[in-house]
């Protein structure tokens, strides 16, 4: 394989090209190869490794995506709760209200602070 490859191996990692997890399983592997053996070129190790750091950063880039997305889904559960005891106190549903809001509070990933 030769310094071409692995450079558009590295851009397609880099600019999140829409690649099928099995590809990019195989493309990691190949890169990983490439990164290792001594009888590659440095500028093609180097930018093999490159790609692999790349790949790295886009998946930490992504978990926190996901973390930020998951924690407003909880908060906006946890508005949704309130709302509804609020209305289930105006309605004389004191229970209803009590019920909901220890609903939410038992909750283990929303803090009270936030």
């Amino acid at each position: 394989m030769g310094i071409r490859d692995t450079r558009m191996m590295a851009r397609a990692l880099t600019q999140r090209w829409p690649i099928d997890p099995e590809q990019r399983n195989l493309m990691m592997r190949v890169l990983m190869k490439i990164a290792a053996d001594a009888n590659n070129s440095p500028r093609e190790r180097t930018s093999a490794i490159k790609a692999l750091i790349a790949a790295d950063r886009n998946n930490i880039e992504q978990e926190k995506i996901q973390q930020n997305d998951e924690h407003h889904g909880d908060r906006l559960d946890m508005e949704r709760l309130h709302r509804i005891a609020e209305v289930a106190r105006n309605l004389g549903f004191d229970s209803i209200a009590q019920r909901a809001i220890e609903a939410g509070s038992s909750s283990d990933t929303i803090d009270a602070d936030t």
